[in-house]
């Protein structure tokens, strides 16, 4: 089953079927990633520091095909702009390392990184 991701809604979609009261998204499928690449890309500055350039037009495509819940994409539009910014974050989330390093290794006597 692919991971899901659940964001609770302060006022809830109006459905047909009643209220929704949670947003659910479930992680990008390998056939959602080859179709749509990475939802955003890495730029670098003249000094040499490094920043994210996001594609919101991406990012929508990503929405769309990772949406469980409601069951339709355009019933997002009752949602305000900070929801987005929540399911933006989400979606962003699902492209990041998973970070299973915060555990120390049983081998290893301290968590600092090798040099």
């Amino acid at each position: 089953m692919a991971h899901e991701v659940k964001i609770p809604l302060k006022t809830p979609i109006i459905t047909h079927g009643g209220e929704v009261r949670e947003i659910v998204l479930k992680a990008p499928s390998f056939d959602a990633y080859m179709e749509h690449g990475e939802p955003y890309t890495v730029a670098e500055t003249p000094d040499g520091a490094r920043y994210a350039v996001e594609s919101m037009e991406v990012i929508r495509a990503y929405v769309a095909d990772c949406l469980v819940s409601p069951a339709d994409v355009n019933l997002l539009s009752q949602c305000d702009a900070r929801t987005g910014r929540e399911v933006r974050k989400v979606i962003l989330g699902f492209f990041q390392p998973d970070g299973e390093v915060t555990e120390p290794s049983p081998t290893s006597p301290t968590t600092s990184p090798s040099s």
